[in-house]
């Protein structure tokens, strides 16, 4: 009788033990799971992350390198413009140029006081030399087009410019009644730049370009629409002189009316 009291009490302690043990094992079970899920989920990150440093080894990085050269007097006759690769291999590269003198206008006289004249250039610049390489150094412009240096004729235009702007800035407020001003003329050159590379994923920029460097235009419209001038409305820098640009100023205004 003694004995099988002492079994009844002994038995359900050992149920209890193996539930608990079960209870245990389910624990540790979800614990080891949850690390594991974590484990993985690093290691997944880490790989994404040496594909992405991978790629990124292979994608075109595209560079400006601006040089000047030089009269016997040392004065910057012209510039030459050199469009590097410095990343990735690339395939299709197309780039184009356009120049536009720049002028900015204060009318009092009107609602929108502040215009921004752009008169294209259709051959401030022109290709030099294309390597045909995939690599390093792809294509050069220069603008020693001019016969004494493309730099030349722009400051000459310029100066002389300033010179009739003056006096034609203050008969036109005397006229209007109203301030009226225009700013010095600028000389601002801008690229298009097309390729693809390995991964066949086409890039299209548009880039502002000078002897400080490269500007990267982020708004694609504006890209676009510098692209898409009129060219019929360009100047040569040949024929280009004070007289003229004051005349297309003068007929700009009239149209903008």
């Amino acid at each position: 009788m003694k004995l099988r009291k002492i079994f009844a009490k002994t038995k359900p302690n050992k149920e209890f033990l193996i539930a608990l043990t079960s209870l245990l094992v389910s624990i540790v079970t979800v614990f080891i799971m949850v690390a594991t899920n974590k484990i993985m989920n690093t290691t997944n990150k880490i790989m994404e992350t040496q594909i992405e440093v991978e790629k990124a080894d292979k994608i075109p990085i595209i560079n400006f390198e601006a040089s000047y050269r030089e009269n016997q007097n040392g004065f910057a006759v012209g510039e030459i413009i050199t469009i590097h690769n410095e990343g990735g291999i690339m395939t299709d590269f197309n780039s184009e140029e356009i120049t536009y003198i720049e002028i900015e206008i204060l009318d009092y006289s009107r609602v929108n006081e502040q215009i921004k004249i752009k008169i294209p250039i259709n051959d401030y610049y022109s290709v030099k030399f294309a390597t045909g390489a995939l690599k390093k150094k792809i294509i050069t412009y220069d603008n020693f087009s001019h016969k004494d240096g493309n730099n030349k004729k722009r400051f000459d235009v310029i100066n002389n410019f300033m010179d009739l702007m003056e006096p034609y800035s203050e008969q036109k407020s005397k006229e209007l009644g109203k301030a009226f001003s225009i700013g010095v003329p600028e000389f601002k050159t801008y690229f298009y730049v097309e390729y693809t590379d390995i991964f066949n994923q086409t890039y299209n920029t548009y880039y502002e370009v000078d002897h400080f460097g490269a500007k990267k235009i982020n708004d694609e419209s504006t890209g676009e629409e510098l692209f898409s001038a009129d060219l019929s409305q360009s100047v040569s820098l040949e024929d280009i002189n004070e007289n003229m640009l004051l005349d297309i100023l003068k007929k700009r205004l009239e149209l903008d009316r």
